[in-house]
């Protein structure tokens, strides 16, 4: 059964490029996260409306609705990256910025300045790293699996949260060396 690959889209424009990862998900991944969402929900209206304020602390109850809220919202937030979830990457002569989108909301924006940057793939099958400036393409397309990007700035390094194929990092790869 052939992996199933993330759709990556490129924008060239005069000064920056963008590179939108969208994620692809299963449909069962999707369903399950909702469901446990789902529960954990119903589970602080169920603490809500059944619990006996003269039987329960009130100390107990609040504590139960944190730890119930803070685990709803974690499978919360994972359903909208799996269903919704695009990695915005922003590159600039000297700046990369890095944007998560869930759709409902953003994470604050991670931006690295450089004076070089070199671009890598990490192959999640062979856990191998390739900088992809430096191979060609019969090397790209005898890869097999996805892996992730690695973007390597001056000292600081991002590796990119969403996985694709080795030709579609190729293709970002080529994209950043014409800005």
């Amino acid at each position: 059964m052939k992996k199933k690959t993330n759709e990556v889209h490129i924008t060239q424009q005069p000064e920056e490029l963008l590179v939108e990862i969208f994620v692809s998900s299963g449909i069962v991944v999707r369903v399950l996260l909702f469901t446990l969402t789902l529960v954990f929900i119903l589970l602080i209206v169920f603490n809500a409306l059944f619990s006996n304020s003269y039987e329960v602390h009130i100390v107990r109850l609040i504590i139960s609705f944190a730890i119930l809220g803070l685990i709803a919202a974690f499978f919360g937030r994972l359903f909208l990256w799996n269903t919704f979830g695009v990695e915005r990457i922003y590159v600039r002569k000297n700046t990369l910025r890095i944007i998560h989108d869930f759709r409902l909301f953003k994470n604050p924006p991670v931006e690295f300045s450089f004076a070089e940057m070199k671009v890598n793939f990490r192959n999640t099958d062979t856990n191998a790293h390739y900088t992809l400036n430096t191979i060609d393409a019969a090397e790209i397309a005898s890869m097999t699996g996805n892996g992730f990007l690695e973007f390597i700035c001056d000292t600081e390094s991002y590796e990119s949260d969403v996985k694709i194929s080795a030709a579609d990092g190729m293709r970002i790869s080529n994209a950043i060396t014409n800005i």
